[in-house]
């Protein structure tokens, strides 16, 4: 903005934090709103206002809880920082820098720097939601830089309840900082397991090839042989016998058939199991066959009952209900699992964050109250990138490879992370009932594990902005996702999940009607269940995964699951738009934001 615009339109630099607007100018501003920025009085600096605002409007003294614990922040918004390993309490460790550097207010902190530019969103108003003072809960933030109660965006101490549109991106780069830390120690904490420092990026790279070299290619070799051959009668025997059994390929001197053993499944499984910090991994055809071997193996056990906790995926919760398995289930909430257990159970399952309405379950917690019992979660929607549960003490780690490790929705496959003891039990019953996951689809979701770490921190950046805005649209009613006000109340973020991920779900007023009406009217987003890949789509669970599930647990009619992809998140906002404003003309939800 010029000088003599700023005469033009009255802008007055004498303000403070926490002043109220008064010139009266506003229409001025709008319109040369894409021609200049709005000044606002911040902690130290202007911030970039996509929406001008009124006269009246509050300006937000931004905290700058805590620098980056290393590195600088970068083009990704500091999610590529380098960090000290280690699990991080980013509210206490934070806080403790901050305090150090800032004084004893965490609002004389400093400002977080530039807007980054190239991700303003210039659809709609996608800023803070728009709710009158009384309907609005924002605490002073505390020390560690996480408002006590309040969104994730509302990063910020005000005088009055309304907060500024323009503070948006500034509080969405904090929560960021704070919240999507990715460690690039973690490889330090798999020395237990694998002796090795390297980071996690670069397991996800070069884990599963390290022999590669020594066979003189570059890429995994694809063997597709259903049978192999078999030069001495009594060493095929032995090794028919021990693979079948569940040991190990290297330990017998042939591989004998397919359903045994394969070479690129066994690269897909030792990669997974770097990841996840156990020393072995076991992989199937699908998800479902993943644990339904699981539960088999209890059965075998003489361990039948299980306990679980609700929400899981629908294919899980049915599986569980219907006792198909030999199974018993007893549902239990995360504070009374201790309660649920019998000198019978096998096995104690959660999902976090769950299927499909990303509720936080505390592993560990989980983990004390099972006792010697074993703990299986389900980290589809984590990944390891953004969590390990072996970290946390889970036996188990259960993952629909089909979802984000494979990441483009075009194959099919499970994986479970497991103790040597659990991954002999569990390659036995694979053995034989013919659960191996085919080569191709092994060779193609090993090369994914390469691209995992990127795809999951681009995905999430997008979740991060597309929740932000439907949060403030009149036709949600909620936004379910990680990070949002009564999401986390165990603080689990930062500590067991290191960032909220890319996938959310949506209640929408109007009910059913709503759901069913906006699911028809996307266009670049598809209809369609499975999630993590490249692409975005949007699904009605309650119709489709989760039909199966009992009606006292079955997701609520106005619920919608979106799987956020790789696109630009403002096409993706434009979809949204349209498709609420589509839903609005026949009367079903609220007006369109514009």
């Amino acid at each position: 903005m010029g000088a003599e615009d700023e005469r033009r339109l009255h802008v007055d630099h004498s303000g403070v934090p926490g002043q109220v607007v008064q010139h009266d100018a506003p229409q001025g501003v709008r319109g040369l709103r894409d021609e200049v920025d709005q000044e606002v009085v911040g902690a130290t600096d202007v911030v970039c206002r996509q929406d001008p605002g009124q006269a009246g409007d509050v300006l937000a003294e931004l905290v700058d809880s805590a620098p980056v614990r290393a590195g600088q922040a970068d083009g990704n918004h500091g999610l590529d920082g380098v960090a000290e390993f280690g699990p991080v309490d980013p509210c206490r460790e934070a806080g403790e820098d901050a305090a150090g550097q800032q004084g004893p207010d965490p609002a004389d902190a400093g400002g977080l720097g530039d807007p980054d530019s190239s991700r303003e969103l210039d659809v709609g108003q996608p800023g803070v939601r728009d709710q009158r003072v009384d309907d609005r809960a924002v605490d002073v933030v505390d020390r560690c830089g996480r408002a006590r109660r309040g969104a994730w965006w509302e990063w910020a101490r005000v005088v009055r309840h309304d907060v500024t549109l323009g503070a948006r991106r500034r509080r969405i780069r904090d929560f960021r900082r704070h919240l999507c830390v990715y460690l690039r120690d973690y490889g330090d904490n798999l020395a237990d397991y694998r002796h090795s420092s390297m980071r996690a990026d670069t397991f996800a790279v070069h884990a599963g090839r390290e022999d590669l070299v020594g066979l003189g290619v570059h890429v995994p070799p694809i063997d597709l042989s259903s049978t192999y051959p078999i030069t001495d009668l009594d060493a095929g025997g032995a090794a028919y016998e021990t693979l079948a059994m569940g040991g190990r390929g290297e330990d017998a001197a042939t591989l004998v058939y397919q359903r045994l053993w394969n070479p690129n499944v066994d690269r897909l499984e030792r990669a997974l199991a770097r990841l996840e910090g156990t020393e072995e991994a076991v992989a199937f055809a699908s998800g479902m066959a993943a644990l339904t071997a699981t539960l088999i193996a209890c059965v075998a056990a003489g361990k039948p009952h299980i306990v679980a906790v609700r929400p899981l995926y629908g294919g899980s919760d049915h599986v569980l209900a219907t006792g198909l398995l030999g199974t018993e289930v007893t549902w239990a909430t995360p504070t009374t699992i201790g309660d649920a257990i019998t000198d019978r159970t096998g096995l104690v399952l959660v999902e976090t964050p769950a299927n499909p309405t990303l509720d936080l379950v505390d592993i560990a917690a989980v983990v004390a109250q099972a006792g010697q019992v074993p703990v299986m979660v389900d980290n589809t929607f984590a990944t390891p990138v953004l969590q390990q549960p072996r970290r946390q003490g889970a036996t188990l780690v259960l993952h629909s490879a089909t979802k984000f490790i494979g990441g483009h929705g075009d194959l099919l496959g499970g994986l479970v992370a497991a103790s040597p003891e659990w991954a002999v039990r569990l390659r036995q019953v694979r053995a034989l009932t013919g659960a191996l996951l085919y080569p191709l689809a092994a060779y193609e979701l090993h090369r994914g594990l390469q691209t995992l770490p990127v795809r999951v921190r681009a995905q999430q950046d997008n979740a991060i902005d597309l929740a932000g805005w439907l949060a403030a649209h009149p036709a949600v009613e909620k936004v379910h996702y990680p990070g949002m006000p009564g999401a986390d109340p165990a603080g689990l973020l930062g500590r067991q999940l290191a960032g909220p991920g890319a996938v959310l779900a949506i209640a929408m007023r109007g009910g059913f009607d709503a759901a069913a009406a906006l699911v028809q009217r996307t266009r670049l987003v598809t209809h369609a269940v499975s999630l993590g890949g490249v692409d975005s789509l949007i699904q009605h669970p309650a119709s489709l995964t989760h039909r199966p599930v009992a009606a006292e647990a079955k997701p609520h009619p106005n619920v919608l699951r979106i799987s956020v992809g790789l696109e630009d998140v403002r096409d993706v906002i434009a979809d949204f738009d349209q498709a609420f404003a589509a839903v609005a003309e026949h009367g079903l939800v609220g007006a369109s934001r514009r």
